[in-house]
């Protein structure tokens, strides 16, 4: 609801507006309007200058009626439950405000609680506070603590909890009143472990490229090791758009002998996160240290470093950079196990029967495909003996058919594994 100004000029300002509670009851006051509300049943002072407020919280729902009485003072109507009460112009001698429900989002440690207040002789303010783990105080919430009469600061007494509540006492002394500004504690959040969610383990030789990379062959994100580093053997072989999971690094590249891996981690307090990367083979149950203390959810290694092999990841997060070494928390996650094969099959080739012979055999990764060309012509695929690339020693068998051109021939045969490690044999056919 809102209370609307109109001007004779036809012009519309708002003076005061509320997405919680609903406008009853208007009447004219002195220094503006009064105003009854429903939902809390309250009535607010609204001023030209668009300030406001709040005269009084009734015990009801609604304040449906508001009209002036004699000597200044107000009459009030309420419903839920129906009653009439009555303001009067003077001052009271005490005064009781509670304040919302905060929420500190997990369990949380009080420090100091202070305030700013105006206070004439005479007059004195007293803080209460209380706490809970639900978001409306029951009988689970603790009692009011004892007062708290120290405005320059004193400790919160009340236990630790995800909830707080304040509740200020306002003793006046004849027409000298206080008034309370503002108010505020310190809270420290119980620490939570955080989560790696998720491992991604990218096909074998694809990797980012750092953004804004100005290397032509493109510098690779995640990997140890001097920006734009030439890895020898490696060399980019292609570059491409990603066409899978939209990741925060839009450009992909191939480079032989890379594994790249990116993660997915959260603090329930946002605290900031580094990383560490382990690793093992498949067959064993101690981890190695792959790298320390990343700050960028993403690694590219150097698989040429260890033996061919079947292995695994483990990512280690930690919130040590937002908290003391004796508060920080880790978690970690372990991958899927992955091939590291950086070793080509080996391809013998030979005649028999008028059919060329040709055996790949891998030790690491089955045979995954089987090419030939005659005489430097265009490839051509061959299936295995048995039918399907599914093992780590393949037989294939090539009939030639007839050659109209003189002989020798050259057929060149050539296998990769699956993770696209090539060789090539030769025979000459007369």
């Amino acid at each position: 609801g809102a209370v609307l100004r109109i001007a004779p000029s036809g012009e519309v300002d708002t003076l005061w507006s509320s997405g919680e509670e609903t406008p009853y009851a208007m009447t004219a006051d002195p220094e503006g309007v009064l105003v009854g509300t429903g939902g809390s049943g309250r009535v607010y002072r609204v001023l030209d200058d668009r300030t406001w407020s709040m005269v009084a919280s009734l015990p009801a729902e609604q304040v449906t009626a508001l009209d002036r009485g004699g000597d200044g003072e107000v009459l009030v109507a309420t419903s839920n439950p129906g009653t009439l009460h009555a303001l009067t112009a003077g001052l009271g001698p005490r005064g009781t405000f509670t304040s919302k429900v905060r929420d500190t989002d997990t369990v949380s440690a009080w420090g100091r609680l202070r305030w700013d207040a105006r206070m004439p002789e005479g007059a004195s303010v007293v803080l209460y506070s209380r706490s809970g783990n639900t978001s409306t105080p029951d009988s689970t919430w603790t009692d009011w603590s004892p007062p708290y009469t120290a405005p320059a600061g004193q400790s919160v007494a009340s236990p630790s909890a995800r909830f707080l509540q304040l509740k200020a006492v306002l003793v006046s002394k004849g027409a000298a009143t206080p008034v309370l500004d503002t108010v505020s504690t310190a809270f420290l959040q119980r620490n939570l472990r955080p989560q790696v969610t998720s491992i991604t383990v990218l096909p074998a030789g694809e990797v980012f490229q750092k953004p804004l990379s100005i290397n032509p062959e493109g510098e690779i994100l995640g990997l140890e090791g001097s920006p734009g580093e030439t890895r020898a053997g490696a060399p980019v072989a292609s570059a491409r758009t990603s066409l899978g999971v939209s990741t925060a690094y839009s450009r992909r590249l191939y480079h032989r002998g890379l594994q790249t891996f990116t993660w997915r981690a959260e603090d329930p307090n946002g605290d900031t996160m580094s990383y560490d990367v382990l690793y093992r083979a498949a067959g064993d149950s101690r981890f190695r240290p792959l790298r320390r203390n990343l700050t960028e959810a993403v690694v590219a290694w150097d698989t040429a470093t260890v033996p061919n092999g079947r292995y695994v990841v483990r990512v280690v997060a930690s919130d040590a950079p937002s908290n003391p070494e004796a508060l920080a928390l880790t978690s970690d996650r372990d991958s899927a196990p992955f091939d590291v094969d950086n070793t080509p099959p080996v391809v013998t080739a030979s005649l028999a029967g008028g059919r060329v012979r040709a055996v790949a055999r891998d030790d690491s990764s089955i045979v995954r495909r089987a090419e030939y060309s005659v005489d430097g012509g265009r490839w051509r695929e061959v299936h295995p003996v048995d039918g399907i690339n599914d093992a780590l020693e393949e037989t294939f068998e090539i009939t030639l058919g007839d050659l109209s051109a003189p002989g020798p021939h050259l057929v060149v045969v050539r296998a990769a594994d699956l993770l696209g490690n090539t060789a090539t044999a030769r025979v000459e056919v007369p």
